[in-house]
């Protein structure tokens, strides 16, 4: 995680979300206020068919009128960052706006993706859904690979599991022994090894794969086995967020809890 750019956008919104009037807003952010956090062209798109008077707002002057059009829309408001993650040379954000307008008290969660260039905002993407901006962020990630690799378990195919995997892949399982990393493909075919000595069988039912900020997919699944000798059932649900590295799996987060993976993963 760039923590320069996520540190940047939380001052901006820092800077930007303080109530006051649009007199005092305006009065406020000077040219030398916004050069902190944005870059001279910066380009500020809201949300598709708003009500503002353009489809886009350009340089410092442009920034001043699209906030100046926002506020003059709210009798008061208060704007909350909820959720800050990074996204390569872009930070998407999750913001809360309560206030009152036209008597009327409101609150709504919407999103927004803005893009970093040598240290300040050169362009901001607002979306209506909480969860645009994340979906705009995540690359087109394919979970081939992920479920290649439940497959590849399922069917105790190493050379297939092999395939899949980076060469500096770190996986934990909850199918694998005292809860320890399995590193690289020789962790890998200690991992065949590992629940082959310890499970009659196994099986991997694939519940849902969806794509995740910062290129990753995260996988959920149920666990099933039999423990060798004892014949002792395992029933157990399983969340993984897989990085993948040039394609293949480099390392993965294990989650037992269905909300905590998804949240994790910046799904909610």
């Amino acid at each position: 995680m760039s923590q320069e750019n996520i540190d940047l956008v939380r001052g901006l919104y820092a800077e930007l979300a303080s109530e006051s009037s649009t007199q005092e807003f305006e009065r406020r952010l000077t040219d030398e206020a916004l050069g902190r956090f944005l870059d001279p062209e910066i380009e500020w798109v809201p949300v598709s068919h708003s009500l503002l008077a353009v489809d886009s707002y350009r340089g410092f002057d442009g920034v001043r009128r699209f906030w100046g059009e926002f506020l003059s829309t709210w009798e008061t408001y208060r704007v909350e960052l909820l959720r800050v993650f990074d996204a390569g040379d872009r930070v998407a954000v999750v913001v809360r706006i309560v206030g009152q307008t036209h008597e009327l008290e409101v609150e709504e969660t919407r999103s927004s993706l803005l893009t970093i260039r040598d240290g300040r905002v050169v362009h901001v993407q607002s979306f209506a859904d909480p969860e645009g901006a994340a979906e705009a962020a995540a690359p087109a990630v394919s979970d081939q690979p992920v479920r290649g690799f439940a497959a590849a378990i399922n069917r105790y195919d190493l050379e297939a599991a092999l395939d899949v995997c980076h060469p500096d892949i770190e996986f934990r399982s909850v199918l694998g022994v005292d809860g320890r990393a399995y590193v690289g493909h020789d962790g890998i075919r200690r991992y065949f090894e590992d629940i082959s000595s310890a499970w009659e069988e196994w099986r991997v039912d694939v519940h849902e794969t969806a794509a995740a900020p910062g290129g990753r997919v995260i996988i959920e699944m149920t666990m099933h086995a039999h423990g060798k000798g004892s014949g002792a059932p395992l029933a157990a649900f399983a969340a993984h967020i897989w990085t993948l590295r040039d394609g293949k799996l480099v390392r993965n987060e294990l989650f037992r809890d269905r909300q905590e993976a998804e949240h994790a993963a910046g799904m909610h």
